[in-house]
C-alpha cells in the first residue's frame, strides 16, 4: 500500500510539473504570436510607406521632366 501511496504522489509531482511546462510553452506561444503580430502590422506600415514614396518620386520625376522640357521649348540651355 505504501508503495502505491509512493507511486501515486510521484505521478501528481510529474503531472503537476508538466502542467506548469505546459503552461509556460502556451504563455511564450502567446507572447510570440503577440510578437508576430506587432511585426507584421509594422511591416504593413513600412510597405504602404515605401508605396507613397514611391509615388512622390515618380511625380518628382514627371515633374522635373516636364521643367526641363518647358525650359528647352524656351530656349533655355
Amino acid at each position: 500500500m505504501r508503495r502505491v501511496r509512493e507511486n501515486s504522489e510521484a505521478m501528481k509531482i510529474a503531472a503537476t510539473q508538466i502542467a506548469a511546462g505546459n503552461q509556460d510553452l502556451s504563455d511564450r506561444t502567446e507572447a510570440a504570436a503577440s510578437s508576430v503580430g506587432e511585426i507584421s502590422s509594422s511591416m504593413e506600415h513600412i510597405v504602404r510607406m515605401v508605396e507613397q514614396s514611391t509615388r512622390s518620386a515618380s511625380h518628382a520625376e514627371e515633374r522635373s521632366q516636364n521643367a526641363c522640357l518647358s525650359l528647352t521649348k524656351a530656349g533655355v540651355p
